[in-house]
């Protein structure tokens, strides 16, 4: 909250956190290999939404976003780009 309020990208990215991830990529860790793919692809952090089970990552360059975007096979995962509008 302090990342957005400061608008502070790298400080937002850095302190964003899941608490329920350990317990839920446990029961299903290929949503954790699909956070650990995003990570490694060059997102600037991953996440999962709520309990589950959407993996979203933000990053701060189209190109990235892009480079997410055509990463995943679309007939397996629903994947989507979204800008932050504000």
């Amino acid at each position: 909250i302090e990342g957005i309020n400061k608008g502070d990208y790298k400080l937002m990215c850095d302190s964003a956190g899941n608490a329920m991830e350990n317990t839920v990529f446990g029961l299903y860790p290929e949503l954790g290999h699909i956070k650990e793919r995003l990570i490694a692809l060059g997102a600037d952090t991953a996440l999962m939404s709520g309990a589950g089970p959407t993996v979203f990552s933000l990053v701060s360059k189209e190109r990235k976003a892009r480079k997410l975007l055509h990463s995943f096979d679309k007939t397996k995962y629903e994947v989507f780009a979204v800008r932050i509008l504000g």
